[in-house]
This record gives C-alpha cells, structure tokens and sequence, in this order.
C-alpha cells in the first residue's frame, strides 16, 4: 500500500509538477453538491419523466420474469430479465448526474439506456407477434425487426443533433433566468460588452461558452475550461497561447487562481505582467496588453 501511495504520488508529480494534495481533493465535490454552484432546480411535467418512466417498467418486467416468481429453475434467469434489470439499475445510477445538473444538454447525454430498454421492448413485442401470427404482414414486420430497432437508435441520434445544432444556448438562457449563475452571467457580460465592446477577446472562464454565446460571438479558442486542465502540457499551451495573443484577456476568479497555482518558474506571473488590468467586478477580470 505504501508503494503505492508513493508510486501514485511520483506519477502525478512527473505528469502535473505538484502532488496530491489530500486537504484540497474534495473541494470541488463540496462546492458543487453543498453549495449547488451551477445547478439547476428539475422542472415537474419536463421531459426527465420519460426515462424514469422507462426504467421503472423495466425493472417491473425484470421483476416479473424472476423464475422463483413463475415456478421455473431457479438456478436460471431468462437474459431479458437480466438485460431489463442491468439496464434499468445503469440509467438511474448515471441519471443522478442529471438530476444534479439539470441542464438540458445532460440529460440528452443519460437517457441512453432508456433507448436500449426501448429497443428490447420493441424486439419483445415483436416477437410475440411472431410467435402469434396468423399471416405474412407481421411476420415480414418480425424479418425486418432490426431496422424497427434501429429506429429508436436513429431517433435518438436525431435529438442529440437537434440539442446540439439547435437554439441550445436560449434554453440555458431559459433554464438560468432566475438562478444565481443567471446573475453572474449578466453582470460579467455587461462588464464585457461596457469595456470590451467589439474587440477580440480571450474568454477563459468556467462559463466561457455561455459568455461567448450570450455575446454573440463563437469559442475559438484551443484548450478546454479550467476544469479539464490536469498535465504540464496543458498550462503549457494556455501560457503559450497567451504569450502571443494580442487579444483582450477575460478570467474569471477561479480560472486566474487555477493558473496562479499551478505555474512553474512564476510564468503566469511574467505573462501577466505583459497586462493591464482595466475592469473588475469582483468576479471576472479583463486585462489589456501593455502598449496597446
């Protein structure tokens, strides 16, 4: 175990320069689920009904297949059963993810169980009309079974396309309207379009999506929000990108901490220095380079 300890210890520090730090592990799973930071409270009637729906008739169905429950071996249970139980248990274990975001894009991304369910429900029923069938349309209808499947499959694709292609950032608007996070937003993209205006900019911030689309403008920018930021390599190219940009530079307060935390030979501190700070608001900053 101590081997271990320190063979963990040594990787990370080889692949992120610190190591683990055991007293901040946790500080973003308690920010998150004690504080709510960036939830959104689950609407009644909302589409997030339907695969709760779909789970619990198939863990009914897993329940009524139970061999003990219809006299058969009891040492044997029909696959179904097995399939409606594994696949039910799946999505409402990666269904809390949801229930603790809400955001609409999530719950595109775990409702993908409630589809397979929907496909073996779908193979179920047709083969019932195939062992009962008294003429050829339903047994054309069970020879073209995997295509009925892949319906379901193709459908849902479809939604994630329209979710994604779609008005998405409206409905986040939607969805924000009345949180705190709303808030927030609002008064960094007033702070933005008041100092900014029509200039380029760098956004890097936790919501820097929602900024971007809020400002009408497109995410251009090559690296992921802080959160994803894990090896040297990653600070790497963020301090290299802002070496050379010429653009306005947006952080917020977490981003600016993260990169002042995790710089190596102060080169955050040097990069800066090539800034202005010219706005603040508490949480977001915007900094202007030298000379411009």
């Amino acid at each position: 175990m101590l081997a271990a300890f320190f063979a963990v210890q040594a990787a990370t520090y080889l692949q992120s320069g610190k190591i683990l730090d055991f007293a901040t592990i946790m500080r973003a799973q308690k920010l998150f689920y004690e504080t709510g930071f960036f939830m959104l409270p689950m609407e009644p009637g909302h589409g997030w009904l339907l695969p709760i729906i779909v789970y619990a008739l198939a863990l009914i169905k897993s329940f009524n297949l139970l061999p003990f429950l219809k006299e058969k071996d009891a040492y044997f249970t029909p696959p179904r059963a097995a399939l409606y139980f594994v696949f039910a248990f799946i999505g409402l274990g990666i269904f809390i993810y949801y229930q603790g975001r809400s955001h609409p894009m999530t719950l595109q991304g775990v409702v993908f169980p409630a589809v397979c369910l929907l496909a073996f429900f779908a193979q179920e029923y047709l083969d019932k009309l195939h062992a009962t069938a008294q003429n050829d349309i339903f047994r054309r209808i069970w020879a073209y079974r995997v295509c009925v499947i892949a319906a379901f499959f193709i459908f849902y694709g479809g939604v994630g396309v329209a979710l994604l292609c779609g008005p998405m950032p409206a409905r986040i608007r939607t969805d924000m309207r009345s949180s705190t996070e709303a808030l927030m937003i609002k008064q960094a993209v007033d702070l933005i379009r008041q100092r900014a205006g029509e200039r380029k900019k760098d956004i890097i911030a936790l919501p820097s999506s929602v900024l971007y689309s809020e400002l009408g403008e497109v995410d251009t920018l090559p690296f992921p929000v802080s959160i994803d930021w894990i090896l040297k390599s990653d600070y790497k190219k963020i301090y290299s990108y802002l070496a050379s940009s010429e653009n306005l530079l947006v952080l917020d307060k977490n981003t600016a901490l993260t990169l002042n935390y995790y710089q190596e030979d102060d080169e955050f501190t040097k990069i800066l220095g090539r800034y202005k700070r010219t706005a603040a608001n508490g949480e977001f900053f915007i900094f202007e380079k030298q000379g411009q």
